[in-house]
């Protein structure tokens, strides 16, 4: 008997919790960096959640898309699918 294909169901699912903006590295939960470093505006207690579902504060992103318009992580073309304040990120994602 030779088996010539199988089907098997598969179904896979996972939660990513991002804790660090992967911009300025700091905590996705408080200020960046730069807003920190009393440099920023209040876009540095706001967080963003592009539509590929990464994050990164408010102001951090506005600034790499002034470069390009793609998200650092994945690449794809940035878009905003919801913006927050930093302490409400945890009632999210």
């Amino acid at each position: 008997m030779v088996i010539k294909s199988v089907k098997v169901p598969v179904m896979w699912e996972w939660s990513i919790s991002c804790d660090v903006c992967a911009i300025c590295r700091s905590s996705i939960s408080g200020p960046s960096l730069e807003y920190l470093n009393d440099m920023g505006d209040e876009d540095g207690k706001k967080i963003a959640f592009g539509a590929c579902n990464h994050v990164y504060h408010l102001d951090c992103i506005k600034k790499t898309l002034k470069s390009r318009q793609n998200c650092p992580l994945c690449n794809v073309e940035w878009e905003y699918k919801n913006i927050v304040n930093s302490d409400q990120s945890h009632q999210l994602n």
